[in-house]
């Protein structure tokens, strides 16, 4: 649970011991509406926090959250790069990819089965263009896992 949620529990729970024994100890009827006044606020303060921590730790409402931070950071991914990766250009595409694969990596909680099958993948895209450096294979490969990387990117962000 949460600290704070335990800290006010432990005071509600405390002021309930202490109107208790100002109950028996005292006559005065003023202290003791303080008292239970003060109980009933802190219990009211503490059921208030525990529900908003409850609603807030839903696996729900955590995935939901992490599913529109994942939209958002592809729809800025997709605004801050080229919308086609570049044949002539493999090390563009090299830093599409990779920037790309940080990002996924960042939400693989999300999907981690797709994400293991995007990244051995690419992987194999980057392997095989790094055997075939300078000449058409590799440029194509780059090429064509850079395309696969805004493909996925464009489906994230809801793109068309």
């Amino acid at each position: 649970m949460e600290p704070f949620g335990t800290i006010l529990g432990a005071l509600g729970s405390i002021a309930s011991l202490v109107s208790l024994v100002a109950l028996w100890k005292t006559n005065k009827p003023w202290l003791l509406r303080g008292l239970l006044l003060l109980v009933f606020f802190l219990t009211a303060l503490s059921s208030f926090f525990s529900f908003k921590y409850f609603t807030i730790t839903q696996p729900e409402a955590v995935r939901k959250a992490k599913q529109v931070e994942l939209k958002s950071a592809a729809q800025a991914f997709l605004k801050h790069n080229p919308i086609q990766p570049s044949y002539w250009e493999p090390g563009q595409n090299e830093g599409i990819i990779k920037s790309g694969l940080i990002i996924l990596e960042l939400h693989k909680d999300l999907f981690p089965d797709s994400y293991s099958k995007i990244r051995e993948d690419i992987k194999a895209d980057i392997e095989f263009s790094q055997q075939h450096r300078d000449n058409y294979n590799n440029r194509a490969a780059m090429d064509a896992a850079a395309k696969n990387i805004l493909t996925i990117f464009k489906a994230l962000a809801g793109e068309d």
